[in-house]
């Protein structure tokens, strides 16, 4: 790959990303699945290698003590009840790991643990490069664009998320590709730039089909992109279904999926009413507070209002995009039970759209000397709280959590059983 002609390795950039792969390999656990959502996806994934079916363990699909990670299918059979698109992504890494295995005296188990680790740090660091893309394609110089990066990169939750065995950092990469996709219609030509942001928009739906609700905020700037250019109507229509064609194609799959699978082209395997949480309580807790708040776990973001202020003064439309995309993909999770992702590492499902938000940060950071300082302040903060979520070991953590709670439960009971006897 390169990029104004220079090879991406000897780019300041591409040695960065390599650096922070680095370090995201040597803070990694080296443990693969750590999950019940990691071993349905890898579950998945061995399937397709090995046996071309969808279908995995059974056991998957009982009570863990949480909701069950699959659904029996009307086959009889068990499926994942996550989208297919990290599955699909493992393949070759699961290949190799397999292959591995079966040429040196490596465990099969083994095998698969060191090689399906190296797969999210992977995906992180070619966000970090898009992310440093999408500083560029709104002109901020090439130092800030370094900077926001590094932010990025080490300030935010993409440091834990790098290292876990989830869909976000794929997610992560879907969006921030499309974005800087449909970005890019400045430097190329219009029918290509947003037919690989719709692709790119697409794979994200595939990989979790809630990124859906990013669709419109996407197809309202590549309309408001075509008015701008005064663009007849005829070329405009034909443009337009160069995003939404590949969209309407993974909708089409998902569908398909639905049906062969659990006999209905709504069921997901998902609970139906599972969008019952009130709307600020999530809204707040997945921004503010302190337990789940993104400005907490990844407090750069904080610089995002400055930046969007100033966008809408020279990047309008960027700007309205990603308020869009932000104020849809906060309401979505807002309203969820389930909105703080359970003992997930700060607001997991916020992950994948702070990319996005980085934009405007970078924005901020180029506009003034004070809001650069702010941003360098910030991103120390970010350092020592994700840093913490790296050092401490996961499993730890839930083991004291679960400690914690037992034991109120139990005093909860001695206290009740002590006031009985007294009464």
């Amino acid at each position: 790959m390169s990029y104004c002609g220079e090879p991406l390795a000897r780019q300041p950039i591409g040695r960065l990303a390599f650096a922070i792969f680095l370090v995201y390999l040597l803070s990694s656990s080296w443990r693969f699945p750590l999950g019940g959502d990691g071993r349905a996806t890898l579950a998945t994934s061995l399937s397709l290698v090995t046996r071309q079916t969808l279908a995995i363990d059974p056991q998957l699909a009982s009570d863990e003590g949480y909701t069950p990670r699959a659904k029996i299918g009307v086959d009889g059979r068990a499926y994942a009840k996550a989208g297919v698109g990290l599955p699909i992504v493992e393949m070759p890494f699961v290949a190799l790991a397999l292959g591995v295995s079966r040429v040196t005296a490596v465990p099969e188990q083994q095998a698969l643990a060191a090689v399906l680790s190296l797969l999210n740090p992977l995906l992180m660091a070619c966000t970090i490069i898009a992310v440093f893309r999408l500083a560029r394609s709104i002109d901020c110089p090439p130092p800030v664009a370094m900077s926001l990066a590094v932010a990025y990169s080490l300030g935010t939750l993409a440091w834990v998320y790098a290292g876990v065995d989830g869909t976000e950092p794929l997610q992560a990469l879907c969006l921030a590709g499309a974005l800087l996709f449909v970005l890019n219609h400045r430097s190329e030509r219009l029918e290509s730039s947003f037919a690989a942001g719709g692709i790119a928009l697409t794979c994200a739906v595939i990989t979790k089909p809630a990124n859906a609700v990013l669709v419109p905020a996407f197809v309202v700037y590549v309309i408001a992109v075509l008015r701008s250019r005064r663009i007849d109507r005829g070329e405009a229509a034909r443009i337009l279904t160069c995003v939404i064609a590949p969209l309407v194609a993974g909708c089409v799959f998902l569908v398909w999926l639905n049906w062969i699978r659990f006999g209905s082209v709504l069921e997901t395997g998902y609970e139906q009413d599972a969008f019952r949480n009130p709307f600020f309580r999530g809204v707040y807790g997945l921004v503010f507070s302190v337990n789940k708040g993104v400005i907490f776990y990844s407090p750069p973001v904080l610089l995002a209002p400055v930046g969007i202020w100033l966008m809408m003064r020279t990047h309008r439309r960027e700007a309205t995009l990603i308020v869009l995309a932000g104020v849809s993909y906060v309401s979505l999770f807002g309203k969820y039970d389930v909105w703080g992702a359970g003992w997930a590492f700060g607001p997991r499902y916020l992950v994948p759209l702070i990319p996005l938000l980085m934009l405007p940060v970078a924005r901020a950071m180029a506009a003034a000397r004070i809001w650069r300082y702010q941003g360098i302040a910030l991103f120390a903060a970010g350092v020592v709280v994700n840093g913490l979520g790296v050092l401490v070991d996961g499993d730890a953590y839930h083991s004291a959590i679960m400690n914690i709670d037992l034991a109120r439960e139990t005093g909860f009971v001695q206290i009740r059983a002590h006031s009985t006897r007294a009464s």
